[in-house]
């Protein structure tokens, strides 16, 4: 009896550890919201931030001096039907944060997207006609891009891959900017994870990233960051351009200012992951020791 009992305390010890194994129902669950995740990361969060990223880089350039730094800022978001800009920012992204997360779901969030550009392909030329509210929508996602309901020329898997893919409209057909540059982020985010676990292995910079403590970053920079810039764009763009007093102009500035801020907060954690604890300010910002990754090495994250 004694040792039956002693099992039975040692098996519950046991499953109680950190690291144990975990049963399959959570680790499907796991990586289902895993893969969710960097799913919309690599989608709508890559297609939200691009712009507001490359307005960032275009000040910057004209605070140290590189005048017309507007128009190739425009020709990267959408003077190509390639969308440079977008395509550029999520092997960017993938890269860092393969890297630091180690997660294999990433390796798999262009499968989706490719699917939607076939369905729509297939479908051609049957193209939808936006609602008033998906317009809205729309809009709301890619701020600056110049884009119509472009109908249909010929017919044929030859017209289709040009309505989708090719040059010549002057601006993005509808369909294209729904289908093809979600399509385009989610490869070159997976892109980018790839490049990260065979290629450019940075291992020694990729374990001093999973040291950087990302709420302390947070807090004494993306805050003061997301505040501060907040009321330049509010004296600057809000009392010029009455849209963005609106209810809708103010939910796009919000979420511009938080890609600005996770782009700051994001440089400042990787300069601090190059120089590594020499100076008491970095040391603030690193924890002294590697989060820990789990033992179940099959189960993704």
């Amino acid at each position: 009896m004694s040792t039956n009992k002693s099992l039975l305390l040692r098996g519950i010890g046991g499953s109680a550890k950190c690291g144990s194994a975990p049963s399959p129902n959570g680790g499907r669950l796991k990586i289902a919201v895993c893969f969710t995740a960097h799913q919309i990361f690599a989608t709508l969060g890559v297609i939200f931030a691009a712009p507001w990223v490359l307005v960032l880089l275009g000040e910057i350039g004209l605070h140290v001096g590189l005048q017309g730094s507007s128009l190739p800022l425009q020709w990267l978001l959408y003077g190509t039907p390639f969308f440079p800009g977008y395509v550029l920012l999520a092997i960017a992204l993938g890269w860092l944060l393969s890297g630091w997360l180690r997660h294999r779901s990433m390796l798999w969030v262009w499968a989706l997207p490719l699917l939607a550009l076939c369905v729509g392909v297939v479908r051609y030329p049957q193209i939808p006609r936006p609602s008033y509210i998906t317009m809205i929508a729309v809009l709301g996602v890619y701020p600056w891009q110049r884009f119509v309901p472009v109908p249909p020329g010929r017919l044929g898997l030859v017209a289709a891959l040009s309505h989708f893919l090719g040059w010549g409209h002057g601006v993005q057909p509808y369909d294209q900017v729904l289908v093809v540059v979600p399509f385009y982020t989610a490869a070159a985010y997976s892109i980018g994870a790839v490049l990260a676990r065979r290629f450019f292995r940075a291992d020694p910079f990729f374990k001093s990233l999973r040291q950087l403590r990302v709420w302390r970053l947070a807090l004494a920079l993306g805050l003061p960051w997301f505040l501060i810039r907040g009321i330049q764009l509010w004296e600057h763009a809000a009392f010029s351009l009455p849209f963005y007093r609106t209810i809708f102009g103010i939910q796009i500035i919000l979420g511009g200012l938080l890609a600005q801020s996770a782009l700051a907060t994001l440089v400042f954690g990787v300069t601090i992951a190059l120089v590594g604890p020499r100076f008491g300010v970095t040391r603030f910002f690193l924890s002294g020791k590697e989060q820990r990754r789990p033992q179940n090495r099959r189960s993704d994250w």
